[in-house]
């Protein structure tokens, strides 16, 4: 057997592997030309169909969609276990960002080119832990179509009552937004949105939300129709200066580091989005972050660091402690 008729094999599995799914079919003449495209190898038509066979008797799933088109429908993981092992990857406290990135890269080549652009709203930021709510990924799946298809989504939202009792906010009232990106935060879903009758981005737990659906005759707003972000919109940045992905205004933060163990803080939480240098025989980082999630990390790490610009959050954090100064007194 000719190293070519054996190569063809391999590379008619992998262009299955790359180019089709149930909704992706490829004829024998797609086949042909991906193939060369990819590997450079010339094949007839005939070659291709013995191929396709030798490797339905092999074992691979190999069905035949419309337009006389095969696809490779059993794969080493479906689309569920996909997402459960890439959350597995990156709740792992060994291997860094990086690490967990290239790692998931490979777990995603299992889908088709077509099936992984259905991850492309999903984010991940730092070390994250699988939640254990059974409708999430159902949640994901129903939001992400959502944002595929530029539809507005509406659900109702859960909450609790005075006794600790899951209750449903506003008696059960839906909310309509435009949803922009999913992301996975430090073990917790969470959806990027605008609410329709305001002009901010909203955050949602998505663990929390219920019943969702998406509206075929909704207006769909842009992200750039916020004023904030009328000039475009950088998740990376939206991350980086949400670490604990409240609502509300960014600001540029002055940060006075009592300790050396101060400096991880920073690092850990902030990365290449903080600068550190000395100032006055004093180390002080310079951060831009979410004014909300800056004053409950602030307090967090009292004992390191000290918050000394802007004045309105040096305000606030002293209000903050003096108050529980007094409840614990």
């Amino acid at each position: 057997m000719s190293e070519n008729k054996k190569s063809s094999y391999l590379y008619i599995l992998k262009i299955l592997e790359e180019f089709s799914d149930e909704n992706h079919p490829l004829t024998h003449k797609e086949i042909i030309d991906l193939v060369y495209q990819e590997y450079g190898l010339e094949l007839e038509r005939k070659s291709v169909a013995s191929s396709l066979k030798i490797l339905e008797d092999s074992g691979y799933d190999i069905n035949k969609g419309n337009r006389n088109g095969f696809y490779l429908l059993e794969r080493n993981f479906n689309e569920s276990e996909v997402s459960f092992l890439v959350d597995a990857i990156f709740s792992s406290r060994e291997i860094s960002g990086k690490q967990a990135r290239e790692l998931s890269k490979k777990v995603y080549s299992c889908l088709s080119k077509y099936k992984r652009r259905d991850y492309e709203y999903l984010f991940k930021s730092d070390e994250i832990n699988r939640t254990d709510n059974k409708n999430i990924f159902f949640n994901i799946e129903i939001i992400n179509e959502a944002i595929k298809r530029k539809k507005v989504v509406k659900f109702k939202y859960k909450d609790f009552d005075e006794n600790g009792n899951e209750t449903l906010r506003y008696n059960g009232f839906k909310f309509h937004v435009c949803p922009y990106y999913v992301v996975n935060n430090y073990g917790k879903y969470y959806l990027l949105a605008r609410r329709r009758k305001y002009d901010v981005l909203s955050v949602f737990r998505l663990d929390y939300i219920r019943d969702p659906e998406i509206m075929e005759d909704g207006e769909f707003l842009d992200i750039k129709d916020i004023t904030q972000y009328k000039n475009g919109f950088d998740i990376a940045e939206y991350l980086n200066s949400h670490v604990y992905l409240f609502g509300g205004e960014v600001c540029n933060a002055k940060l006075e580091l009592k300790n050396t163990a101060a400096i991880s803080y920073v690092k850990d939480w902030f990365g290449n989005n903080a600068s550190i240098k000395k100032e006055n025989n004093k180390l002080i980082a310079r951060i831009k972050c979410n004014e909300n999630a800056l004053f409950y990390w602030a307090i967090q790490y009292s004992q390191s660091v000290k918050v000394i610009y802007p004045d309105y959050l040096v305000d606030r954090i002293k209000k903050a402690l003096d108050e529980i100064v007094k409840d614990y007194k």
